[in-house]
């Protein structure tokens, strides 16, 4: 196999469209499962009272006009996976073979499923998450106890 390899690494957020997202400050216990918040000052999906820094934002469509095609494309945006993708659906449909995101409650997945479905995306591998309906927390999203994760295959692959 012959060929260049070539990479660029960019420090970012992706979202559906160019903009600035806030992350929070957190310790290194709460490592991995902070999510973005809207604002400089704000609560998190588990009630936590944050703050946050600003971090620029790239638009999913836009990153993917970079490439003719992406074979594999891995989704885990802490949250928000159930806004990007619909909004970034052409772009992936035009570009992506096969997609694996990252799930973070169940609604998440529901939302995902019912509208990758819809659009005749194929469900090739599905690990639900797994929460606890007992929690006392603030939101839905907050009663996951571990992410999930869909692997889905593009139309027409």
């Amino acid at each position: 196999m012959s060929g260049v390899v070539t990479h660029e690494l960019e420090q970012a957020a992706i979202w559906w469209e160019n903009t600035t997202l806030y992350w929070p400050e957190a310790s290194e216990s709460d490592s991995g499962r902070t999510v973005s918040i809207m604002a400089e000052e704000g609560s998190d999906y588990r009630g936590y009272v944050l703050h946050a820094s600003p971090i620029r934002a790239l638009g999913l469509p836009g990153v993917l006009e970079r490439f003719d095609r992406v074979d594999f494309l891995h989704v885990d945006i802490q949250g928000a996976e159930a806004e990007v993708i619909p909004k970034s659906i052409e772009a992936l449909e035009s570009k992506v073979s096969v997609m694996f995101i990252g799930t973070h409650s169940r609604k998440i997945e529901g939302d995902l499923l019912e509208f990758l479905y819809n659009r005749c995306w194929r469900l090739l591998r599905e690990q639900p998450c797994v929460f606890d309906p007992e929690k006392k927390v603030p939101t839905f999203q907050a009663l996951t106890l571990r992410d999930g994760g869909l692997v889905w295959q593009a139309p027409g692959i």
